[in-house]
């Protein structure tokens, strides 16, 4: 009872040093930063309608997708919290109204806010993830560039050498996440490699102590039998 107590008590105390645990936290945060962002994009939304920048149809419009993408967030976190899928299916929320919010903001801000829900994926220990979530945000963000400047529309004052070093700073940043990713998975893996070990080597003293303690017994029956 004691010994299955102990086990529940290191379980909670180490919960995640367990890869289903992490991955769990993970998606969680991912979802969580997506709503922040999401939540930011409404504030904006609201304050261009008040100022009269934006109309309030384009503005409910961007309502409407922001609760699709926000419930198919959190519907799958939900239904299943492992899933190594839901990561994925962020992305295209994020890359969809990231690129509308590119497109229909001259502001430097608005190309650049939707790049630090990718922080995240540093989470998942997975670089490669890093890269692709970085990439696919950097892409939609240039083309609502390329696509501002092919209609000439919502440019403002800035020149194309000013996007440039904006599309430049977002594939840096991803270039960043991904390596910090990638510090990351080999802090984690060397971690629990190493608990794991000096489980192993713990369990080798025990097994050792066990075996003296095995021999004692027997050479204290043999003395009392000669006894």
């Amino acid at each position: 009872m004691r010994e299955q107590e102990r086990k529940t008590m290191e379980t909670k105390k180490f919960l995640y040093a367990d890869k289903e645990q992490q991955l769990i936290r993970a998606n969680k945060c991912m979802a969580i930063a997506n709503t922040a962002y999401y939540l930011y994009v409404m504030v904006m939304l609201a304050i261009s309608v008040m100022q009269g920048v934006r109309s309030t149809g384009f503005a409910g419009l961007i309502a409407v997708m922001v609760l699709i993408a926000l419930t198919a967030t959190w519907v799958a976190f939900k239904r299943n919290p492992k899933s190594t899928k839901m990561k994925y299916l962020i992305l295209i929320g994020l890359g969809l109204i990231g690129w509308i919010i590119s497109f229909a903001y001259s502001q430097d801000f608005a190309v650049i806010i939707g790049i630090f829900v990718v922080c995240c994926s540093i989470l998942y220990f997975d670089p490669k993830y890093s890269m692709i979530a970085g990439g696919f945000y950097t892409a939609w963000a240039t083309f609502a560039v390329f696509y501002k400047f092919s209609t000439k529309s919502n440019v403002g004052d800035n020149t194309v050498v000013d996007f440039i070093f904006v599309i430049s700073a977002l594939v840096l940043f991803t270039g960043l996440v991904a390596f910090t990713a990638s510090v990351a998975k080999t802090f984690n893996n060397d971690s629990i490699g190493a608990a794991n070990a000096e489980q192993e080597r713990q369990k080798e003293i025990m097994d050792d102590v066990l075996a003296v303690a095995d021999e004692v017994r027997n050479g204290t029956e043999k003395a009392m039998e000669i006894i």
